[in-house]
């Protein structure tokens, strides 16, 4: 892929990641159905730099993740389900709360 920037041209490959596709839907959200598409293998970390700007030093990746050993544990399809489900309801009840607290505003109660 060609790419400009600031009238330097470059060529671009971007990198391909292999993903499982499911054939059939998992759940449905807001009517639509959803699957999940898992990587096959893990993607690939960018290399830590020690920089410097203005005299300060910093580092491009954050200490907590270097110095984390734990594995990463990538959530079953159900718990991704689980999640946008309580998501989505977290957001009507906030929605609902302030539209209420506006009425009782506009109304005097509050």
């Amino acid at each position: 892929m060609k790419l400009c920037y600031r009238g330097v041209c470059y060529d671009y490959t971007p990198p391909e990641v292999a993903a499982t596709e499911q054939a059939e839907p998992i759940a449905q959200y807001n009517g639509v159905d959803v699957r999940f598409r898992n990587p096959k293998k893990a993607l690939v970390l960018q290399p830590t730099l020690d920089l410097k700007y203005r005299g300060v030093a910093y580092r491009n990746t954050d200490a907590a993740v270097e110095g984390a050993s734990t594995p990463t544990v990538t959530p079953s399809v159900e718990e991704k389900a689980r999640r946008l489900t309580m998501n989505s309801t977290r957001k009507v009840l906030h929605r609902q709360q302030s539209m209420f607290n506006r009425l009782a505003a506009e109304v005097g109660l509050g």
